[in-house]
């Protein structure tokens, strides 16, 4: 029996080889006026932004370059990109990168249009205008923000990521192509495509978890273990490039259904405080959290052991075999922040989204864990 349950995925998805330059036929069915959020490097790089400035030109579009992003985008930085959205008169917002443009591209479709400091909108549903449209072009095969409906902004005072979710600020089309992801070193390969990884496991062990999500997340986590290790190996494997980006893709659609469990709140004090990058963080930790939820679903831990081998240790051998050590110690030599690393993980709301209930106890005990780097 299929239990009562509901889908909302309101974004366009124009996926392959070359769509990329199709960007600006897209974009003029929203606006004319585009604002082009990313960062100072890897659009460049991978040649996205250059072909994006060519369709947005030859479909009539003007094209303003906001490219002051930078990773885990921060409260001020998405203030200054609403300031220069509302200055030019962008009436439309392409993001292109990897999570952080897109994340930051949402963040400035909303403050383009509505008055009120970012922290005021932190856990708000509705606005009082509508944001400006968005469409997203991911570069990296890991945040699946293509096709949310969150933004994840650092604040730098509290010491913590935050969240804008809403409806709202879905992208309105996310073109994923994957001739954008080639030029991703194999570090960042990696630290992506765990991220997805760990977007499709969490999604499916979730509270909020679906017959319909499951699906999209077993089948995201099974793509995955076949092609990561292909690209880390060959990243010009473009066969195998384009199977992580739809992974990723599909990890992202999990998770604008059932968002994120402990172990993203586990992740972000990692990334904030001492630097480590997102997916690392949530990969390194992962094992460990997989660990502890099996006491309240077993049998999904088990189905997501077995795509690795047949327990945790095969999962963390996959991950250290990609060069993603899952030894916590390796990555903080100095403990003293721990404390307060805690008091940040029991504040995060995904940990209500849990499959187990978690105590301070249960998530002092994973920190442990991973320092010794030993499932228990």
């Amino acid at each position: 029996m299929v239990r009562n349950f509901g889908f909302y995925m309101p974004t366009e998805v124009v996926f392959g080889e070359g769509v990329v330059d199709q960007v600006g036929e897209i974009a003029t069915r929203w606006g004319k006026r585009a604002l082009v959020v990313t960062g100072r490097r890897s659009a460049r790089e991978s040649g996205a932004l250059e072909r994006v400035e060519k369709s947005l030109s030859e479909a009539g579009a003007a094209c303003i370059l906001f490219d002051r992003v930078t990773p885990n985008p921060s409260v001020e930085m998405v203030a200054e990109g609403a300031r220069y959205a509302r200055e030019t008169e962008a009436d439309l917002i392409v993001a292109i990168g990897g999570g952080s443009p897109m994340d930051a591209g949402k963040g400035i479709a909303i403050f383009a249009t509505n008055e009120g400091a970012v922290r005021e909108y932190f856990g708000v549903k509705t606005y009082p205008e509508p944001p400006l449209p968005i469409l997203t072009i991911p570069t990296t095969a890991g945040t699946g923000s293509e096709v949310t409906e969150y933004a994840i902004i650092t604040d730098l005072q509290s010491k913590d990521k935050k969240s804008l979710a809403s409806p709202a600020i879905f992208p309105k089309v996310a073109v994923a192509d994957p001739t954008l992801t080639c030029t991703m070193s194999p570090e960042i390969t990696v630290d992506t495509g765990i991220d997805a990884l760990t977007h499709a496991a969490e999604g499916y062990l979730a509270k909020r978890a679906t017959p319909l999500s499951d699906a999209l997340a077993l089948e995201s986590m099974r793509i995955i273990r076949r092609s990561l290790k292909r690209v880390w190996e060959d990243g010009e494997d473009l066969g195998a490039r384009s199977e992580l980006l739809y992974a990723s893709m599909l990890a992202g659609m999990v998770i604008a259904q059932t968002g994120t469990t402990m172990l993203h709140g586990m992740g972000y004090p990692l990334t904030v405080f001492h630097g480590i990058p997102h997916g690392h963080a949530n990969g390194m930790l992962l094992p460990y959290v997989l660990a502890f939820d099996r006491e309240a679903v077993p049998e999904k831990v088990d189905r997501i052991t077995e795509l690795f081998g047949s327990t945790l240790d095969d999962l963390q051998r996959f991950e250290e075999e990609l060069g993603l050590s899952t030894d916590l110690s390796e990555a903080l030599p100095d403990t003293d922040t721990l404390d307060e690393m805690t008091d940040h993980v029991m504040g995060a709301k995904n940990l209500l989204n849990n499959p187990r209930p978690v105590a301070r106890a249960d998530v002092e005990a994973i920190w442990r864990q991973a320092l010794s780097r030993s499932l228990g």
